[in-house]
């Protein structure tokens, strides 16, 4: 799931940087230059190359991978994919996969999963059958996913790697550094990679979304 994941994130790395930001103007400059992503790119070459060969990482995987059961009463596809903070979030059917990339598994020792089952989940359960659970239907497992991927973004660790035939090993600093602070600016960008629109923001809790509203 993992490697399926940063195949889409490189995948949609190669196909913004072949778009421009105006597609009427020949002259105007790419979306993104993929020589920016050289070491991520590098990095899924490597670990596509070990997993063929039956080899194996550590930590397995590299990231973070939650599944959970999909809050929407009928299946649908939604897809969100951040480039700052290197998370891709996907609602297929029933489940919604979230996929931080480059946390170091630091995720499944968090508590997101249970921010999840603990406030979101019971907090759609009270709004079954009223006019709100549709919408919230939506913006429940946005805001989950946004929010966890931007706070491990903060507490994102420095490494290296040590590659073999069979193996690829992720090595963390010696001492974990302090997380960065919470930026407004910053994450209202990474927002709208979740579809929200950030209506007022109070910091690390507390803020008020709705859905991003796109021109027609």
């Amino acid at each position: 799931m993992y490697l399926w994941a940063l195949k889409i994130h490189i995948g949609c790395i190669y196909r913004d940087a072949s778009l421009r930001f105006d597609i009427k103007d020949a002259s105007s400059p790419f979306m993104l230059d993929v020589s920016d992503f050289t070491h991520e790119v590098w990095l899924f070459q490597r670990l596509y190359e070990v997993w063929t060969n039956g080899g194996t990482t550590n930590p397995a995987p590299f990231g973070s991978v939650f599944i959970i059961n999909s809050p929407n009463p009928t299946p649908r596809f939604d897809f969100m994919h951040c480039l700052v903070t290197g998370t891709v979030a996907i609602n297929i059917g029933d489940k919604f996969i979230f996929v931080a990339l480059w946390d170091q598994g630091d995720g499944m020792h968090a508590d997101i999963i249970e921010q999840w089952q603990t406030w979101h989940a019971p907090r759609l359960q009270s709004l079954r059958g009223s006019d709100e659970f549709d919408a919230n239907c939506y913006l429940a497992p946005h805001v989950w996913a946004c929010e966890s991927a931007y706070w491990l973004y903060r507490h994102r660790r420095a490494f290296s790697i040590l590659k073999t035939r069979q193996q690829i090993i992720l090595v963390p600093p010696f001492a974990r550094p302090e997380g960065a602070s919470h930026k407004e600016a910053e994450y209202r960008q990474v927002c709208k990679n979740f579809g929200l629109d950030l209506v007022h923001y109070n910091g690390e809790t507390s803020n008020i979304y709705r859905p991003i509203q796109f021109p027609s």
